[in-house]
């Protein structure tokens, strides 16, 4: 089900989005999980204007599926990391996965790290580099890297992304709740006792926020 969207266009784009999901309702009524795939072309003019539309048209398409019905959607790595953090929390959505689009493996990685909840389905980022003339070995070793580099870059973890948008992202969007650990000097004695660390056990106030942060870091 892939469309290519060059430039932004807003009924264009609602009727891309449109029959995206008139085509994942045909498949989803043969017991099977629909690919939405309106890819955003990586030199569109307006690239991040037609991601923010496209965004909100994918969405009202996700309020016609029935309660029991998921989807996966394949999508451009948006200009504007965490775009489509709406649909990876949607409880409709099965997976959204990226596409390299053209940019090289680095870029995708670097801009998938980006993207929290968001896994890789690259291809040409991903046969980046290998070639028919090569050694076995010298392939192999191409292809272990390009699955290693690829794989941290679907955690978060690749180092060219950004922890701190990804920190924010999680915050903002995702399921779960937030522990109050934070201590003052006033309260840390009894919080310690409860852990079964007596004052005794320690001498001076950094030794004694030292206690409480090994143990709240365990």
């Amino acid at each position: 089900e892939r469309s290519v969207i060059k430039s932004f266009n807003k009924e264009g784009i609602e009727a891309v989005a449109k029959q995206q999901f008139e085509v994942a309702k045909r498949v989803l009524a043969k017991g099977l999980i629909p690919m939405i795939e309106p890819e955003v072309d990586i030199n569109a003019a307006n690239k991040e204007k037609c991601e923010e539309c496209l965004l909100q048209c994918l969405l009202e398409g996700l309020k016609t599926l029935d309660a029991n019905q998921r989807v996966i959607f394949k999508l451009t790595l948006p200009s504007k990391p965490n775009l489509y953090a709406p649909l990876v929390g949607h409880p409709s959505t099965l997976r959204v996965v990226a596409l390299s689009g053209g940019y090289s493996r680095s870029d995708a990685c670097k801009f998938l790290a980006d993207n929290v909840g968001v896994i890789a389905s690259y291809s040409r980022a991903f046969t980046e580099g290998m070639h028919a003339s090569q050694t076995e070995e010298q392939f192999t070793n191409l292809v272990d890297d390009a699955c290693e580099m690829i794989f941290q870059a679907s955690r978060g973890t690749y180092t060219g992304g950004s922890a701190r948008v990804a920190m924010e992202s999680k915050v903002k969007s995702q399921d779960g709740f937030i522990a109050a650990l934070d201590q003052s000097g006033g309260s840390t004695p009894k919080a310690l006792k409860l852990y079964g660390i007596n004052e005794s056990e320690y001498s001076g106030e950094a030794e004694m926020f030292t206690k409480i942060h090994e143990m709240r870091s365990r």
